[in-house]
């Protein structure tokens, strides 16, 4: 008889401490999803800030097209932009509605920039040699480009050797009326990865040698 009730009694203390244990685990999982809630609502809010500075600086550059440092500050900003993309896909998924249109407005930004980088180059008093070449990259990340992720690496190389080499780089599959049209534009398919450098078009990967030499051969 006191063997059941101890039993019982142990069984209980089991049963209350398993709940316990699981109640603060729900706790510390709620917990940590609301600062995550917190922290990416914060990101939201100053982005939304950083938005219409920087649809600023791009007017801004607009009317002094030549100035070198103007153009330099918003290649900048334009690279924190895509950093926070990186983050927020990491952490929300590439398939979350929020990094759906942070990627979208970034692919603006992209063209924006890209827009601006050719005109500089036909109005401004600028050395058109290999140092200054203009690169669009289209990429797939759906598991079916094999040379997708080496060609970043190789165009990731040449930003850091050369300084005035620009690339703008899209997802093949993203579906946007402005990406559609400049896709048209260039006759680019479904088909990854493909480069446009300096306006001419080029299907399949390239090595930083291949690469080089393939700028040289159609500088601006």
């Amino acid at each position: 008889m006191h063997r059941k009730n101890f039993s019982g009694q142990k069984m209980l203390l089991v049963l209350l401490f398993t709940i316990v244990i699981f109640s603060i685990g729900v706790y510390i999982g709620n917990y940590g999803t609301d600062k995550k809630i917190e922290t990416l609502n914060q990101i939201y809010n100053d982005l939304r800030i950083e938005t219409q500075e920087t649809e600023l600086e791009f007017e801004i550059a607009q009317e002094s097209l030549c100035d070198q440092k103007g153009f330099s500050t918003i290649t900048q900003n334009l690279d924190e932009w895509g950093y926070k993309l990186d983050y927020m896909e990491g952490d929300l998924g590439k398939n979350d509605p929020t990094v759906l249109n942070m990627k979208r407005y970034y692919y603006i930004l992209e063209l924006k920039h890209w827009l601006l980088a050719k005109k500089q180059l036909e109005v401004c008093e600028i050395p058109k040699d290999v140092d200054h070449s203009i690169i669009l990259y289209f990429y797939s990340n759906d598991g079916s480009c094999d040379g997708c992720e080496r060609q970043g690496v190789v165009l990731s190389h040449l930003r850091e050797k050369y300084d005035n080499i620009k690339v703008y780089s899209f997802d093949i599959n993203y579906e946007s009326s402005a990406l559609n049209a400049l896709k048209s534009k260039y006759g680019v398919k479904n088909e990854a990865p493909t480069l446009i450098i300096n306006d001419v078009y080029h299907l399949g990967f390239l090595d930083v040698a291949s690469l080089e030499k393939y700028i040289v051969e159609h500088r601006s």
